[in-house]
């Protein structure tokens, strides 16, 4: 998909598999922080190794919920905006920040299975977000096709014209 969007030639669309791009990288970010998290919450402490993998997996949620937030039309701004605005997404990061905050000194006191269960929620959400992302493509797609059916169909009958014209000048 990377390499499939810089090839495409419509602006508009190109950004849109883009900003897909990044929402599956998003999501798949969290994924592993939730991973990384369960252990770390039930254990209430980080070791060196796991710690600098959730760094590294947080810097990698940002960078792609940054570039998609940027390269997502309007439209779909919006719907994760709505989406994505809820407190089960707010607590889910209030906890990823407070595993930032208090790093390898640990003692976070946050309970492992709802951490877990916030999580899988938040990371559902960014699911129905995909969604919402797949309808406005095949919806651009199916525009986009109907006008060039409009313009084919229109050349055509201009050049039956055309045709019709010559022949009966001649």
């Amino acid at each position: 998909v990377a390499v499939l969007s810089s090839q495409i030639n419509d602006d508009e669309n190109r950004k849109t598999v883009q900003a897909y791009t990044h929402l599956a990288l998003f999501k798949e970010s969290l994924g592993q922080i939730r991973a990384v998290l369960n252990t770390v919450f039930l254990q209430n402490s980080f070791n060196e190794d796991t710690f600098f993998m959730f760094s590294s997996n947080l810097s990698t949620l940002k960078q792609n919920r940054d570039k998609f937030e940027i390269l997502a039309p309007k439209k779909l701004k919006e719907i994760y905006e709505n989406i994505f605005n809820t407190k089960t997404v707010y607590d889910t990061f209030s906890n990823i920040d407070t595993a930032k905050e208090k790093g390898l000194q640990g003692s976070f006191n946050i309970d492992a299975k709802e951490w877990f269960s916030k999580v899988t929620d938040s990371i559902e959400l960014l699911r129905d977000i995909e969604l919402e992302l797949y309808k406005h493509v095949y919806k651009s797609m199916d525009e986009k096709i109907e006008q060039a059916s409009f313009n084919v169909a229109v050349f055509s009958i201009g050049a039956l014209l055309g045709i019709l014209f010559f022949a009966s000048f001649v």
